[in-house]
């Protein structure tokens, strides 16, 4: 494996196996949700998937997306599990942000640009250019709304690898997971028109269970 042996310790068995999902989704170029639910772990497997990357190829930016409320635990998290990852939080005023993602970009031995949704709606004229390793989505279904200026933004990354963490990837509508991929793999599910004629109308109005079973 190339997750750092002090972090393999600290590993559980299903987050080694997670974190090696991961990393075969970072070997096909393949985007994928992480389900686990709430406090198994989501984070620390992220974090061990991105320390395998830079250690099998070396250094180069991811973005990772948080609710502004969990900005500061994911940096705790880092420090925690590995510190040896540099990680850059984009807050402040407008131009305090632009300097700050610009100097990232310029700084080969930046991993992490960690930011939240709201902030991540302002600055994406920013970071929108940047070649990402990563784009990974916490607490993914602040995109449930594919149409809101949040979920846009997040598909304008341009990463080789897209995930999204979220413990509830279906949790009101059909319409929510089609969102969460469309940020994934654009395509995968059909346009929304398209997705909503064969899985979502079949499936709430008429409980078409065989449309059920192929989605």
């Amino acid at each position: 494996t190339f997750i750092p042996a002090k972090l393999l310790r600290k590993l559980a068995a299903y987050q080694k196996r997670g974190a090696g999902w991961l990393l075969s989704l970072y070997e096909a170029r393949m985007g994928g949700i992480l389900a686990d639910e709430m406090g198994l772990g989501k984070t620390v497997q992220v974090i061990a998937a991105l320390s395998a990357a830079k250690k099998k190829n070396g250094t180069m930016l991811s973005v990772i997306v948080t609710p502004t409320s969990l900005v500061y635990h994911w940096l705790a998290e880092f420090k925690r599990f590995d510190d040896s990852l540099t990680v850059r939080l984009i807050s402040g005023v407008r131009e305090e942000r632009r300097r700050q993602i610009l100097e990232a970009r310029g700084d080969p031995s930046v991993d992490v640009l960690l930011t939240s949704y709201p902030l991540l709606r302002r600055d994406i004229e920013n970071i929108r250019e940047f070649p990402l390793r990563f784009a990974i989505l916490d607490e993914a279904q602040f995109v449930k709304n594919a149409q809101s200026v949040g979920a846009t933004a997040a598909k304008e990354l341009n990463a080789q690898v897209r995930v999204a963490l979220t413990g509830t990837p279906m949790e009101n509508a059909p319409t929510e997971l089609w969102s969460v991929f469309d940020f994934l793999m654009p395509g995968c599910l059909h346009t929304h028109r398209q997705f909503q004629a064969r899985y979502e109308i079949p499936i709430l109005k008429n409980g078409d269970q065989e449309a059920l079973r192929t989605l």
